[in-house]
C-alpha cells in the first residue's frame, strides 16, 4: 500500500512565476519551487489573516505569500511595507 503526500496549498501560475522571480529560483522546476515555498511557509512564524486572505511572511523579509482562504490557493508572492500590510489588515 502506498501513501501520497498532498500539500495543504495549491499554487496559481502567477504565484509560481512570482516565486521564481522574487526568490531567485529561475533554474528550478515548478515542483522544486513548490517544495521550496512550502518549506518557507512551514518555517514562517508570522501570519496575518483577513476574511478572505492569509498573508504569510517569508524569512522575516517584506515578502508575503498571499493565500485565498476559501480555496487554499496561493495567489501571489508580494512585497508589503508594514504600513501597507497594516492598512490591508484593518480594512
Amino acid at each position: 500500500m502506498s501513501y501520497y503526500y498532498k500539500n495543504e496549498y495549491k499554487f496559481s501560475d502567477h504565484a509560481l512565476n512570482r516565486a521564481k522571480t522574487r526568490l531567485n529560483l529561475k533554474d528550478l522546476s515548478d515542483s522544486e519551487v513548490i517544495n521550496h515555498c512550502l518549506k518557507l511557509i512551514e518555517l514562517s512564524h508570522e501570519m496575518h489573516e483577513t476574511k478572505t486572505c492569509k498573508y504569510i511572511n517569508v524569512n522575516k523579509t517584506n515578502l508575503y505569500f498571499v493565500v485565498d482562504i476559501n480555496e487554499n490557493l496561493i495567489i501571489t508572492l508580494s512585497p508589503f511595507k508594514p504600513d501597507r500590510l497594516l492598512g490591508i489588515l484593518n480594512s
